[in-house]
Formats: C-alpha cells, structure tokens, sequence
C-alpha cells in the first residue's frame, strides 16, 4: 500500500471511530426509550466550580460537577470511569465533589463527613477512592481505617473531625445546594454545564470530554 492509501484509509478508520463513539453516546443517553433523552444546560453552572470539593485542576478544559453518595452502587460504578479517563486524558479533567448522601443509604452521609475529614488533611482524592472501593465494609470497618489507609496521618484530629458540627453543616449545605438546582438522585452529573440524565460510560465519557477538549460542545445542537 502505497503511503497516500495509508493516509486516506487511516482518515476513514479515524472518521469512523469518532461516528462510533458519537453514536454510543447519543444511544446511550436514549436509556430505554426516546423521550427518556434529556440533556439540558445548567445556566450558571461555573458557579458550582467554587463550591464542593474539587479533584483535579481548575484549569482543566473538561469540568465536572459531580453529587455523590459513597454507598450507592452507581456512583461507585461512574468514579471507576472517572478514574480511568482522568488517568488516560492527564491534567485535562477535573471533578468537583458535592455530597448528597440519600436517606436510604444509612452510612452515606458519616462516608461524607469521613471524606471531608481527610480532605482537611490533604487526603481527599484518596479517600474518596477507598471509600468507594470498599463501599461493601460500611458499618463494618472502622472510618479511622479508611483514613489510615488514604494516608491520613493524625488520626486523633480526623475521629475529632467526625463529630464536629462544621462539617456536618458542610454536608447539609451541598445538599441544600443540590435541592435548589434540582438534584434528586446520585450520582448526578454536569459536565462543561451540560446535566446528563445518567451517568454514561467510560467510552462515552471519553468522546465527550475529548469533544470539550478540542473546543467543541457534543450538545450544541441541542442549547
């Protein structure tokens, strides 16, 4: 094959893999049924940015807002894709953590004031991680042990820090903050202030993201 061949059939694999990925992303956002396709544009969404607790850089060109429960499975299952596309695009995503523990989920919200315990002590993003890694061992296993293991060093000031109001206020103020924008279920997403109606996967997540990092907005048709 001669070298413009190569050229023009690598032009089409790369065309038809971006078709692919935009297709999975719009069939995925269909959920089970047509009319279940809400995607709509948060107005003032970068005020978000200076609330919650943020993972990554503020200069990031893709920013998520996330609201979160530590015990629900879903939002498990969505921060294993963060994680891998945050590890495949470096420095290009960031994540902005606002805690929504459900009332159904009896350890969600102490998960939540455990995470913010170790964020006081630098450890935030590694918290985070082991709680969802071993959501399974709530109630079970002490959250000192999670810190420790999130490399949280004073453990004395981190037990001090789970009784203390400020942080349980902490709490209730991203929750209150969710309610006023319409959050009612987790993990609710807002990627570059576009609100998904579901947490997508990972290789639609990575088309969006690398659609935000070129410039353009995968939604537009639809502002």
């Amino acid at each position: 094959m001669n070298r413009r061949l190569e050229l023009i059939f690598s032009a089409v694999l790369t065309l038809c893999a971006v078709g692919v990925a935009s297709t999975a992303v719009y069939q995925q956002l269909r959920g089970v049924g047509a009319d279940t396709t809400k995607v709509s544009y948060t107005e003032g969404w970068d005020r978000l940015l200076s609330n919650g607790s943020r993972i990554g850089e503020a200069s990031a060109p893709v920013q998520i807002a996330e609201f979160t429960d530590f015990e629900c499975p879903f939002c498990q299952r969505f921060h294993r894709t963060l994680e891998q596309v945050a590890e495949e695009l470096p420095g290009q995503v960031s994540t902005t953590f606002f805690h929504f523990p459900l009332e159904m989920h009896e350890f969600a919200k102490d998960a939540s004031i455990a995470a913010e315990c170790a964020r006081r002590q630098g450890h935030f993003p590694e918290m985070v991680s082991e709680l969802f890694a071993r959501r399974d061992s709530f109630g079970v296993r002490p959250w000192a042990a999670y810190a420790e293991a999130s490399g949280v060093s004073d453990t004395a000031a981190f037990r001090r820090c789970m009784i203390e109001d400020e942080v349980k206020s902490r709490i209730e103020a991203d929750m209150a903050f969710g309610r006023e924008i319409g959050v009612t279920g987790t993990p609710t997403i807002i990627i570059n202030g576009w609100r998904l109606p579901f947490p997508v996967g990972a290789d639609s997540l990575m088309y969006l993201s690398r659609e935000f990092i070129a410039g353009r907005s995968p939604f537009k048709e639809r502002d």
